[in-house]
Formats: structure tokens, sequence, C-alpha cells
């Protein structure tokens, strides 16, 4: 199991920028840590990448949600969920969610975090609005694109949004019914802030 162990953190410190190989998993970890925060990407005050503040510790600890990863602190703040590392406090994960929302709160929510985060990176399925970021700040879709295709995004950090039904209802002036049906259609939908190469290091490290 410790062979297993030490293999993993191997393959996820091979994965990393060639600068970064020097390091091991921790140093890493910090160091993509303060990258991501430098991003400012959150909710409130909360962000990720970032320590929580020790008002924010207490909340943790008088909120904690039971099922979380291990070597997590899962809570809940009003309506914003986060994931925080058990021992450094570094805010691993914030997501936010609704059930049953309204056409027109799906509109709001989607308005909010582009003013937040900029025009989105790309869309999938129409379901999934995504927005990427490098240590330098927002991928905008043409950079994506072209990055995509050579296999070298040096994405840090994401925001996902994603709902069970159509996020953009379809616009064909023959289907008013079906577009009266969309508008009073309700969906889950959830906003996930995360950022993968910390993910995969915790785990492995975890």
């Amino acid at each position: 199991m410790k062979r297993l162990h030490t293999l993993l953190i191997s393959l996820v410190i091979l994965a990393l920028p060639m600068g970064a190989q020097a390091e091991d998993a921790p140093a890493a970890m910090q160091r993509i840590g303060k990258e991501v925060a430098a991003l400012n990407l959150g909710f409130g005050d909360y962000v990720l990448g970032k320590r929580l503040s020790k008002e924010q510790q207490d909340l943790a600890k008088n909120n904690r949600i039971a099922k979380s990863v291990a070597g997590t602190t899962k809570f809940q703040d009003g309506e914003i969920f986060i994931i925080a590392q058990d021992d450094t406090f570094m805010v691993l994960g914030i997501y936010k969610q609704y059930s049953d929302a309204t056409r027109q709160q799906v509109k709001s929510v989607v308005g909010d975090l582009m003013l937040r985060f900029n025009e989105p990176t790309t869309m999938a399925h129409d379901k999934l609005i995504y927005w990427a970021f490098s240590k330098d700040g927002h991928i905008p879709q043409d950079e994506f694109d072209l990055a995509k295709k050579s296999g070298d995004t040096e994405i840090i950090a994401t925001v996902k949004f994603s709902s069970s039904n159509s996020i953009f209802p379809d616009p064909d002036p023959k289907k008013k019914e079906q577009m009266k049906a969309d508008e009073k259609q309700t969906s889950d939908i959830y906003v996930m802030i995360t950022s993968d190469p910390l993910s995969k290091i915790f785990l492995a490290l975890n």
C-alpha cells in the first residue's frame, strides 16, 4: 500500500510543469494553491486556494457536513458549500446548488457568473457552461480551442455551471409551444469552483 501511495505521488509530480519536478507534493500544492488564490475565484469571503480565516474555521467546525472526503472538512455557510483541507485549511472547492430553479433564476445565476468571471471559455451540450483559468487569468474561447488542439491548456482552475435541463431555450419561432413549456420548466443547477491540479495532488497525498 505504501508503495502504491508513493507511486501516485510520483505520477502527480511528473504531471506538473518541468519547473515543478524538483518539488515534493506538499510544496507543489502550496505553490499551486498560491497561484490559484491569486485568481480570486470564489463567492463572498471564500476564495479557492486561500486559507480559511479563524472565524471561518470556527464556522466550519460548527457546520460540518458528515459526508466528506477523508482529510477534508465540508461545511455550509448560507447558500455556499465549502470543502477545505483539514490540516492547512486551504479551500479546495466551493459550490452552490439550486433545486427547482425557474428559467428566470437560471438566467440570473448565469448573468451573475458572467459579471464575476467574464465571458465563458466554452459551453458543452447546452447544459454546461465552463470558465477556465491559467495562472495568468481567464482563458478566452479562441485561446482555449487552440491550446486544446495542442494538448497544452495550462488550466489550474475552473468554474462550471451545470443544469439538469437546457440552459438556453430553442429560439425557433416555429416552436412557440415548446418555448412556452421551456419557460415553465424548472431545473436543478450547480456552480462548482475547483482546481484539478490541487485536487489531484491532495488525493495523492491522502
